[in-house]
């Protein structure tokens, strides 16, 4: 656990540039919520979200892990600068509480934001004030290459999923998650001296839906061959999913244990630019800006 002094020490206080998706009403200040820095939040994309529709095709009413709001809500993308102590304690997941839990069997009230300070070495260890992390590629690259034989699309998507991590790596993109929280900074926007962390500035907020076909048009113009073949330009279908997934991590995406890395495909540096291409001017092709409110407040 971090020891709290005044303030920030200098020797540990980091600016990072902070990306965290969640339903608008919400706000852009994430006590309690996940954030990423650009890579994490890229990794969570190919992980969690474009992949959403095949393990989903009926959106919330398709069951189990399919309702959250993070997933499927009016949702927005914040890009903002957090300062935080680099002390990292453990990585928590934080989540809506949805019918009374957080998704994952912890208790939490509908509407709100719950932290556990999971761990998938200890499950639920107790929370205390450092700002938490996760390094993507340690966490799931043991994952990479363990999946069936793709005999369908629900097994595509699940090499898709398990191959994804390997496009991470190295100090710049190893895709990095951090939970901050209540316990470090009750206030991140008044921060006492003995807070762990705290919002410098909001930078951009844009509509989550523009960021992915920003994001999901990129990965098109790399190579359309593939998707000039599918019956229809939509980024939700089947056919131009895993056209986007052959795109993005090569031509072995789909296979058990098929050679995939950071310059397979699209090499990493370029994906994470296409990734962020939303947050470019809107001189220069990027997502219209949505107000941040003012003054600022922070979500029950």
């Amino acid at each position: 656990m971090v020891r709290r002094t005044a303030g920030i020490d200098p020797a540990f206080a980091v600016n990072i540039t902070s990306y965290h998706i969640n339903p608008f009403p919400k706000g852009p200040v994430p006590l309690n919520m996940n954030v990423a820095d650009a890579a994490g939040d890229l990794f969570f994309d190919l992980f969690i979200v474009v992949i959403y529709p095949v393990f989903c095709p009926d959106g919330p009413a398709s069951g189990s892990h399919c309702d959250n709001p993070e997933a499927y809500d009016d949702l927005v993308v914040n890009e903002l600068t957090i300062e935080m102590d680099s002390r990292f304690g453990g990585y928590s997941m934080c989540n809506i509480g949805m019918h009374g839990t957080d998704g994952h069997g912890h208790p939490c009230k509908d509407g709100t934001y719950c932290c556990y300070c999971d761990d998938y070495r200890e499950p639920q260890l107790p929370c205390n004030a450092s700002v938490g992390y996760e390094n993507t590629t340690m966490r799931f690259g043991q994952f990479v290459g363990h999946c069936k034989h793709a005999s369908d699309i629900v097994e595509k998507a699940e090499c898709w999923r398990a191959n994804s991590p390997a496009k991470m790596g190295g100090p710049l993109y190893s895709g990095g998650w951090y939970s901050p929280e209540s316990t470090g900074c009750s206030d991140p926007l008044n921060p006492t001296d003995n807070c762990t962390w705290r919002v410098v500035s909001v930078d951009n907020v844009i509509n989550r839906t523009c960021h992915r076909n920003q994001f999901f048009n990129a990965v098109r113009e790399f190579n359309s061959t593939c998707f000039d073949a599918c019956p229809s330009i939509n980024n939700t279908d089947s056919c131009n999913i895993a056209c986007f997934y052959g795109n993005v991590l090569g031509p072995d995406a789909n296979v058990p244990g098929g050679t995939v890395n950071m310059t397979t495909g699209i090499p990493t540096p370029q994906l994470v630019d296409m990734w962020l291409s939303g947050f470019r001017p809107e001189a220069q092709g990027g997502c219209p800006r949505l107000p941040i409110p003012s003054p600022l407040t922070i979500s029950p």
